[in-house]
């Protein structure tokens, strides 16, 4: 099996790596499923946070999985700056008190993915990628 002796001399860094773009494909999922009808949606989120597991994946079969921590956190940190923009004013409407008083569910959760899926982009660029 080729797969499984590639996969036997990974370090951690290309495993927390895997774990951040496995995890920004499941919040792309949960981004569509919330925010679809939202006025403050934005499709860039979505794509860039699609493309992240399927970019990962043709690094590792082409053996470029070297770039795969930075392709990753790209990919996540560039949505979380879409995200940012696209929800701006609906954060401000919650801090300033205007027409809501708190933050809605579906932007907590979406919110702490994002940031559990940017520390683990970024804590696998300085770990180790092979053995």
């Amino acid at each position: 099996m080729q797969i499984q002796t590639s996969l036997s001399n990974k370090g951690p860094g290309f495993y927390l790596s895997m774990i951040a773009s496995v995890l920004s494909f499941i919040l792309a999922v949960i981004y569509q499923y919330s925010y679809h009808t939202n006025p403050y949606y934005a499709s860039s989120v979505f794509i860039l946070l699609l493309l992240a597991l399927p970019c990962a994946l043709v690094l590792f079969f082409i053996n470029l999985d070297g770039f795969i921590p930075a392709a990753t956190t790209l990919l996540v940190g560039l949505a979380i700056l879409q995200f940012i923009h696209a929800m701006y004013f609906d954060v401000s409407v919650v801090l300033v008190g205007i027409d809501k008083n708190s933050f809605d569910p579906e932007f907590i959760l979406c919110s702490v993915l994002f940031g559990v899926c940017f520390l683990l982009g970024e804590v696998s660029i300085y770990t180790r990628v092979r053995k």
